[in-house]
């Protein structure tokens, strides 16, 4: 895999990433709400983007942004997080 691959390949790591975040708290806010209240996609991943404008290499943002989307994930799906919220 050449350089530029290498970057696509980080790029493309960190966009599923931003939607994987963005969906959790998504299915979450749904959930808690007993279906009252939805999101937009879009707005939640221009927020999580917003989180590592400071990460320039797309490397560091894909690490970041998997970690941060695998927590998300963890922490809004755990039934005692969602019977505190609810």
């Amino acid at each position: 895999m050449n350089r530029l691959q290498d970057r696509q390949a980080a790029i493309t790591v960190a966009i599923s990433g931003y939607r994987r975040g963005a969906d959790a708290i998504i299915r979450f806010g749904e959930k808690a709400s007993h279906g009252q209240i939805s999101a937009d996609r879009e707005p939640l991943v221009s927020v999580l983007k917003e989180q590592s404008a400071d990460l320039k290499d797309p490397h560091y943002e894909a690490a970041y942004v998997k970690g941060l989307a695998e927590t998300l994930e963890q922490t809004l799906s755990s039934p005692a997080v969602l019977k505190t919220a609810s």
